[in-house]
Order: C-alpha cells, then sequence, then structure tokens
C-alpha cells in the first residue's frame, strides 16, 4: 500500500514536468518598438505570414525583414512584447517550452538601477524567436504565456 502510493505521489509530481516539451529556437530579431497601451506582456506564434500581420507591424524595418526571410516550412516565429514592464532592458530569453495549446516564455531582464527615482518607459522591448516547426508540435500551440523576471 505505502509502495503503491509512493508510486502515485512520485507519477503526479513527475507528469506535470513531462507534459512540458522543451522548443528547439534561434534569436531571429530584438528591439523596441511603441508601447501597445497593455498592462502585461504579450506574446504570438505565427507559422504563416497571415499571422505574423498582427504584430510585425510593431518591428523596426530591418527585424520586419529578418522575419520575412524566416522559412515558414520549416520554421515558425514567436514573439514576445514586454508591454507593461517597467524599464526593462537587457531582455534575453532564458527558454521557451510548449504543453499542449500553450508555449511558454521565459525572460530574464534588468531593472533601472536602484536609486532611479522614476523611469519614464518610451518604448517597449521586444524579442523574436525562429523555433522550429518540429519542435512545436501538431496542432502548433494557440496561446504564449510569458514569464519575466528581474534579474537578481
Amino acid at each position: 500500500m505505502i509502495r503503491a502510493l509512493a508510486a502515485l505521489t512520485l507519477l503526479a509530481v513527475a507528469a506535470p514536468a513531462a507534459a512540458a516539451t522543451g522548443v528547439r529556437w534561434t534569436p531571429l530579431a530584438q528591439g523596441t518598438t511603441e508601447p501597445s497601451g497593455k498592462q502585461q506582456p504579450v506574446g504570438y506564434v505565427a507559422v504563416s505570414r497571415a499571422q505574423e500581420r498582427t504584430w510585425s507591424a510593431r518591428l523596426t524595418a530591418s527585424d520586419r525583414a529578418a522575419l520575412q526571410r524566416l522559412n515558414l516550412t520549416q520554421s515558425g516565429a514567436i514573439a514576445v512584447f514586454l508591454d507593461g514592464m517597467p524599464c526593462a532592458s537587457h531582455v534575453a530569453v532564458a527558454g521557451v517550452t510548449r504543453s499542449s495549446s500553450t508555449l511558454t516564455v521565459r525572460i530574464a531582464f534588468t531593472r533601472p538601477p536602484i536609486g532611479m527615482a522614476t523611469c519614464v518607459r518610451a518604448s517597449t522591448a521586444y524579442v523574436v524567436l525562429a523555433a522550429a516547426r518540429s519542435s512545436l508540435g501538431r496542432p502548433v500551440p494557440t496561446r504564449v504565456a510569458i514569464v519575466a523576471r528581474a534579474r537578481a
């Protein structure tokens, strides 16, 4: 009985970890854009040019050109806009995982230095990733969750 209970506990703990699968990605573009007015970060996944249109206008011209060069038969694009984040700088992607219909993008950023009385955010940081279509799974996730953490 105790062994069965221990096995069930182990399965309950391991199941969520096993459900999340790593996504193979490479950085495609990074920059800043006009804030959208949203109060939290927003993310998108695109495997067609039509899906890119909802967010690509926010990119710089050179980053839009890089996005256009992406081969969508082999890769998908993942875009994260840090809307609502207070003056995030030195933004870096720590990892991307897939679980069912959700991609989770972990972002690390640097806050303004201690002692800075106020921060006026004039722009919003963004990152665009190229992700291997095979690692996105089928069907491709439709939701992007963003976990943004300030570096200590």
